[in-house]
């Protein structure tokens, strides 16, 4: 999806601490129209905190919010024209499901007949047509979470905030929302910012994904130049799963390295992140996802072109349902490499827990990883 070269909201250089402790480190994004952006992380990287500037709730120490290239820094939420979704809800006990989402309406001094026409809308939006009467206390969590969100959509702004949203509702209903709400969202036109520390939430709900670690944004892009391009291990681990391979620089040529994998296994890889200028002997990290891997106790030995081979021993399996998760020790006993195999795989295997194994990847699939420093 292609966005306007003028965003809709800017952040530059937010910063920010609390109590001597700096959870903001200086972060700088864009937003676009009829964009859906997740800021994803772990608890305590600072996601929650920067949707809370944006809101208004908090002002930071340094850096500016404009909103349609406007300085909206130091303006209360009341003057910003953003509307927040979040975990708790927070609707009125005392109104019913009408009363909650023309409440927002009535602040604004809308004529009656527009507030009933825009809040039957907007529940029909979320599909809750006919519930107008009840009150919170005779609804299900899932109902309760449609009616904040049919509240904040009912002033159509162009820029929605969602603080994890679904963290209280069932996996079943959870995974319904999700498409629930990338179908509004495309719907109305409207731009989301969601929070969610939730992997598969974001690959599924966002145009782009803006990774958070300790107060910095790690990565942002789309859900799979993430996943199939990290640049950092953190990035790697945290989206999905990976193997971090370690590797040192045997020679570089321009654009290539030939690394020594794992103390052992020699290749040659394209240059990326940062390390076309790596020096001999520096050490690199690199990305392997589990379901590029196989394993096996005879793979062919052989060297096939793009081809790499590590020996190990089967460590262990798990069983996942339609997939097998398999550990294998490597040869040194430092490393554990993970494959994810489909059950057909995993009963061609012809490897028992505890022999002789090997894991086996195409050069292609590794990504050499930077790091901040480098990368910077």
């Amino acid at each position: 999806m292609i966005f306007p070269v003028e965003p809709l909201l800017d952040l530059q250089g937010l910063e920010k601490s609390f109590g001597g402790t700096q959870v903001l480190k200086g972060i700088s994004l864009s937003v676009g129209q009829g964009e859906f952006l997740t800021l994803l992380g772990p608890s305590g990287c600072g996601k929650t905190t920067t949707l809370r500037i944006i809101a208004g709730f908090e002002n930071p120490d340094r850096g500016q919010v404009l909103l349609a290239g406007k300085n909206v820094t130091r303006l209360a939420p009341y003057d910003r024209d953003i509307h927040t979704v979040f975990q708790h809800y927070a609707l009125f006990p005392h109104y019913d499901v009408f009363g909650n989402v023309a409440f927002g309406l009535r602040l604004k001094k809308m004529k009656e007949s527009d507030i009933k026409e825009r809040v039957l809308s907007s529940l029909d939006l979320v599909r809750l047509k006919g519930l107008e009467n009840r009150r919170p206390s005779q609804l299900s969590g899932g109902q309760m979470q449609r009616v904040a969100l049919a509240r904040a959509l009912a002033g159509r702004p162009p820029l929605l905030l969602l603080d994890e949203p679904l963290g209280a509702l069932d996996l079943k209903l959870r995974k319904e929302m999700q498409l629930e709400l990338k179908h509004i969202q495309r719907r109305l036109g409207i731009s989301f910012i969601y929070v969610t520390h939730d992997q598969e939430e974001a690959m599924t709900m966002s145009d782009r994904v803006a990774v958070f670690n300790a107060g910095r944004i790690e990565q942002i892009g789309a859900p799979q130049e993430i996943y199939e391009n990290p640049k950092t291990a953190f990035v790697a681990d945290f989206i999905g799963a990976a193997n971090i391979l370690c590797a040192e620089v045997v020679s570089s040529s321009g654009d290539s390295l030939r690394i020594k994998i794992e103390g052992s296994v020699e290749a040659d890889i394209p240059a990326q992140n940062g390390w076309a200028q790596a020096a001999v002997k520096s050490a690199v990290q690199l990305a392997l996802r589990p379901e590029r891997v196989t394993v096996g106790a005879d793979l062919g030995q052989a060297a096939e072109n793009g081809w790499l081979h590590i020996k190990g021993a089967l460590a262990e399996t798990v069983y996942l349902g339609n997939s097998r998760q398999v550990i294998l020790r490597t040869a040194n006993g430092e490393k554990a490499i993970v494959s994810s195999m489909s059950a057909e795989a995993f009963a061609a295997m012809g490897a028992d827990i505890g022999g002789a194994a090997l894991a086996k990847f195409r050069t292609k699939d590794l990504v050499l990883l930077g790091s901040r420093e480098r990368s910077a």
